[in-house]
C-alpha cells in the first residue's frame, strides 16, 4: 500500500533533511528582521499621528479664538462700544458677570443687570496649556508665548488688549501652515 495520503515522512524546512522535526522557535535572524520591519513601519506611521494631534489642537485653538472674539464683540456691542475690561474692571470679570450698559457688574441677573454673562466661569480654554486666564497686553500678537506663564496664581491662556478688544493665544510654535499660534 503506497498511499501518499498515509505517508509518515516528515518534511523538514530547517535544512537538516528528512526525519528531523522542524524547530518550534524562531531564529535570532528572523526575530531581528521582524523587529526591523516593525521599526520602519513605526517610523513612518507615528509622525503622522503626532502631527494629527497638533492639527486637532490647532483646530480647537482657532475655534476657541473665534468664540472668544465673538463674545468680546457682543460685549462691546451691548456696552456702547466699550471692550471688556473698561472702567478699571478686569476683562475676565466683565465676561463672567451680569452687567448693565454702563458696565456695572452683578453676580446674578436682575432687571438692572440684564446683560451677560458672556462666558461660563471656566470659559474656553487654550488647548495647548489648558488655561483660560486673560492677561492684559497692549499688543497680544507680539507677546512671547510661554505655556507656564502665570499672572498671580493663574496660568495665562490668552493675551488680551482691553483698549482694542484684540485677543491672542498663549501658545508656542507654529501651525502646520507656518503661522505662529500667537498670531492666529
Amino acid at each position: 500500500m503506497n498511499d501518499p495520503r498515509r505517508s509518515k515522512a516528515v518534511v523538514s524546512w530547517n535544512g537538516r533533511g528528512p526525519g528531523h522535526r522542524a524547530a518550534l522557535a524562531f531564529t535570532l535572524v528572523e526575530v531581528l528582521i521582524v523587529v526591523a520591519v516593525l521599526a520602519i513601519l513605526a517610523g513612518t506611521v507615528l509622525p503622522a499621528f503626532v502631527e494629527s494631534g497638533d492639527d486637532a489642537r490647532d483646530s480647537a485653538l482657532k475655534h476657541n479664538l473665534k468664540v472668544l472674539r465673538h463674545q468680546i464683540q457682543l460685549f462691546a456691542a451691548q456696552h456702547n462700544g466699550n471692550w471688556p475690561g473698561f472702567g478699571g474692571t478686569p476683562a475676565i470679570v466683565h465676561l463672567h458677570s451680569y452687567s448693565d450698559e454702563a458696565g456695572n457688574i452683578s453676580l446674578s441677573p436682575s432687571p438692572s443687570h440684564p446683560l451677560g454673562p458672556y462666558l461660563p466661569p471656566t470659559f474656553t480654554k487654550n488647548p495647548f496649556n489648558n488655561a483660560y486666564w486673560l492677561k492684559a497686553s497692549s499688543n497680544p500678537a507680539s507677546e512671547t508665548p510661554d505655556h507656564e506663564m502665570t499672572e498671580g496664581a493663574n496660568v495665562v491662556g490668552w493675551f488680551y488688549d482691553s483698549a482694542t478688544g484684540r485677543i491672542a493665544a498663549n501658545a508656542e510654535g507654529t501651525t502646520s501652515e507656518g503661522t505662529p499660534r500667537v498670531q492666529l
